[in-house]
């Protein structure tokens, strides 16, 4: 069963809803032909909410309300067609999806290996491609889309006029960053190992879900790419930057003041967390869904988005909602963050 849990941040410790209240349920009321393969999420500046399925190669629009429809693609019909509107349109394997101010959609169509646009009137069009297996993307405040091209280990920068511009990252999987000989590292000298989620905050910097290196990267505006939090070995550990741990972060999304929400997989024992890194690094839980693997072996957390609201977002498949309480065996190590 797919759903979209929503949480209302900045109410004082915070509200994280109960699964039958305040939100938005997507599987009961999806068309039968949608799958448990709900992956990307996003919303507008009118409050509409986006969802990609990679199962039916479609994305949904979700107004308010719980209102559902194609927004652009066929259900059951992966491919490419462009320069069509909606159902018209065709998309394989589409993953993240985002929104930009003027109201039109980019998709990491990832099996396409491009990234595509929706406008206003539900017209596909393709930006760029040369990409492999794209896996989000996120836009700039100045009008930019940036790309994790997860296949080729790099971040791109693209332009409003389509040209792409690499921003970090060297084709090789590795891991650097940071400063080396005194020397900043940037671009092409930097590494990562299969970037997956990317997000950028108000002032321009981008954070990187570096999925197989187990931690967040940061890349500044003028280029350089430093270690954000996480030791680089797997693992479950809450606290700050420096011990913190990760077990398999996948979408990562900034609120508007400047905290960081991600989803952090767990697939041996059927967690699945949702992750707060604040603005000096530390680490803590949100919330966790648990019940994936004992309900069909559906993936659990998976997409997660920010609203202009400042309403959180997170698309569960097959699993169970469970608050965190005090009784939670999270690890944490000289951690000062709590709950929202």
């Amino acid at each position: 069963m797919n759903r979209l849990l929503r949480y209302e941040l900045g109410a004082g410790i915070g509200v994280v809803v109960a699964p039958d209240i305040g939100k938005v349920v997507i599987g009961e009321v999806f068309p039968p032909s949608s799958s448990k393969d709900m992956y990307g999420v996003c919303v507008d500046y009118s409050g509409n909410i986006y969802v990609s399925d990679v199962g039916t190669h479609v994305v949904y629009e979700v107004a308010e309300g719980g209102r559902i429809r194609v927004l652009a693609g066929s259900v059951g019909h992966p491919g490419f067609v462009n320069g069509v509107s909606g159902t018209a349109a065709r998309f394989n394997t589409p993953q993240g999806v985002c929104c930009d101010r003027s109201g039109n959609i980019y998709v990491a169509d990832s099996a396409n290996n491009r990234l595509r646009k929706i406008d206003k009137d539900a017209k596909v069009t393709t930006i760029c491609g040369g990409f492999l297996a794209p896996y989000d993307c996120a836009p700039g405040p100045n009008g930019e889309i940036y790309v994790a091209d997860t296949g080729h280990h790099k971040v791109y920068r693209i332009e409003q006029n389509g040209r792409k511009l690499l921003l970090a990252g060297s084709g090789v999987a590795g891991n650097v960053s940071g400063t080396v000989g005194g020397v900043k590292i940037k671009g092409a000298n930097a590494q990562f190992r299969s970037p997956m989620g990317i997000t950028v905050d108000n002032t321009g910097n981008v954070y990187v879900c570096d999925n197989g290196n187990y931690q967040i990267k940061k890349i500044s505006q003028d280029g350089w790419v430093t270690l954000f939090a996480g030791t680089g070995v797997q693992g479950n550990v809450n606290g700050n930057a420096l011990v913190a741990k990760f077990d398999n972060p996948i979408y990562i999304k900034a609120n508007r003041t400047g905290e960081l929400f991600l989803i952090d997989r767990t697939a041996a024992n059927g967690v699945n967390r949702v992750k707060r890194i604040d603005a000096n690094g530390v680490v803590s839980t949100v919330s966790y869904i648990t019940g994936a693997e004992a309900l069909g072996g559906g993936d659990g957390a998976l997409g997660i988005a920010v609203s202009p609201a400042n309403t959180l977002f997170v698309v569960v498949s097959a699993g169970e909602y469970e608050e965190e309480s005090s009784s939670s065996s999270e690890t944490s190590l000289s951690s000062t963050g709590g709950r929202i």
